[in-house]
């Protein structure tokens, strides 16, 4: 094991005591070493946090690398499928299983081994004597960055998760679910922690290291979830106010690499191939359909002049004119066109909104609003009516965010409408189906763990 580094599987984790093949062997490469020899050189402490971000994307797709805009979009009112099958039509129908392996692999086993390398490089930093101090901050705070974003989306996925802060597995192999609102905290936690340590500058090239305005844009999405809507105004005021990004005008280009909107995006690993969301979404060929189109409902709430429908295209498939999304335009395995975008400046526009609604800033919430619709090319809202306002957020929200990080799947649960508006539009929905199901494996090798009710 000498030239390995041992990585571990949840599962294996809470099997510890139960079998030997508790650790699986990660095969040594440039990006990851032994832990004993990263962190001697920031050289080599780098490279050992680059291996995190090209392992969250060696799974296509997986929670951080397409996994939420396609399983969530379709679960929601989003996306639909173009034929059945069994990878998509589970979520498509919200009819999940427990024991669904795409839920346990890429949505809970490959997220649970990228907080066990985050949890160990934190670990080795923080023991580090060598290491300047400029380069310890630096890489915790993308550490624990990453690691929150993790946690955002399993507690918004599954509810109740274990809550793993370091690697001593015979702990973790004992933790039950921690309560949402316990992970939550942990997460913002975390991501005030990352916009201390992170400077404003990035790192390496481009947009595809963290950087401070990252983690702030990450935090203020995560103050939406938990609700604390005058911190997340504060914090989304503080990156919009920066004046380091900008709208772009032309919707085509706001998916470009290093696009001025851009807050944080993610390379593939070694520039090979494009985004998982592409690859779901684009058709395939000439006459094909792609495996996931928008719903009609969807389409339909886009005005005909809105500037927005440049993130659709047709084409003739299947016998039909079939309307698919494409915000990302490159399906291409041999060259890299475009890099996963994590956050960017609309976003914190309508967060902004949304949180001074909130606090009956309704001029402000106006003004908000009305930044995304001037860039779409649609009318401006005259109202102060708050009611009216929240439903004008609502439906920005829905037009602006279509088939990124699950946005619209989240908004429904969290403003209380996933039943009216899935009941309506799902025969077969059910309140439970707002949370997946914990993977059948992890109960039987951790009794900690409790289902999800309606599973």
């Amino acid at each position: 094991m000498k030239n390995s580094i041992k990585i571990s599987l949840w599962s294996a984790v809470s099997a510890m005591l139960m079998s030997c093949e508790s650790f699986v062997d990660i095969n040594p490469s440039p990006q990851m070493m032994e832990s004993k020899d990263v962190f001697t050189t920031g050289r080599t402490a780098e490279a050992a946090v680059d291996g995190v971000y090209a392992f969250m994307r060696t799974s296509s797709p997986s929670l951080l690398n397409g996994a939420l805009s396609i399983y969530c979009g379709l679960a929601a009112d989003e996306l639909q499928v173009s034929s059945e099958n069994e990878l998509y039509s589970p979520f498509y129908h919200n009819a999940l299983q427990s024991g669904n392996s795409t839920v346990s692999y890429q949505l809970w086993d490959v997220p649970y081994q990228t907080i066990y390398r985050c949890n160990s490089i934190l670990e080795q930093l923080d023991m580090s004597a060598s290491l300047p101090a400029g380069i310890k901050h630096t890489l915790a705070g993308e550490m624990k960055l990453v690691r929150a974003l993790h946690y955002m989306y399993l507690a918004n996925l599954f509810g109740k998760v274990p809550l793993v802060l370091n690697t001593d597995y015979e702990t973790n192999a004992k933790l039950g679910g921690s309560a949402i609102d316990e992970v939550r905290q942990q997460v913002i936690r975390d991501l005030r922690e990352a916009s201390n340590l992170l400077p404003e500058a990035y790192r390496g090239v481009g947009k595809i290291r963290p950087n401070k305005w990252a983690a702030l844009a990450l935090l203020a999405r995560a103050y939406i979830y938990a609700g604390e809507y005058t911190d997340a105004q504060v914090v989304a005021s503080a990156v919009i106010d920066a004046n380091e990004y900008g709208l772009v005008a032309d919707l085509q280009d706001v998916f470009g690499i290093n696009s001025a909107e851009t807050i944080w995006e993610i390379a593939p690993p070694n520039n090979t191939g494009n985004t998982a969301e592409a690859g779901a979404l684009l058709p395939p060929g000439a006459g094909a359909a792609p495996a996931v189109l928008p719903t009609p409902s969807l389409v339909a709430v886009f005005d005909a002049d809105d500037r927005r429908m440049r993130w659709f295209s047709s084409q003739e498939a299947i016998g039909q004119n079939e309307a698919y999304i494409n915000k990302y335009r490159y399906q291409t395995y041999d060259a890299t066109m475009e890099y996963l975008v994590v956050c960017r400046l609309a976003e914190q526009y309508l967060i902004r909104a949304e949180s001074r609604i909130q606090s009956r800033d309704l001029e402000g919430a106006r003004a908000d609003i009305n930044v995304i619709r001037l860039r779409a090319g649609i009318d401006t809202l005259t109202t102060l009516d708050e009611t009216l306002l929240m439903e004008a957020l609502r439906e920005e929200r829905r037009r602006e965010l279509i088939a990124e990080w699950g946005h619209r799947w989240f908004d429904l649960i969290r403003w209380g409408m996933a039943d009216d508006v899935l009941g309506a539009a799902k025969p077969g929905w059910k309140a439970t189906a707002a949370l997946f199901p914990i993977p059948y494996e992890q109960l039987l090798y951790n009794p900690y763990l409790t289902q999800n009710a309606g599973y």
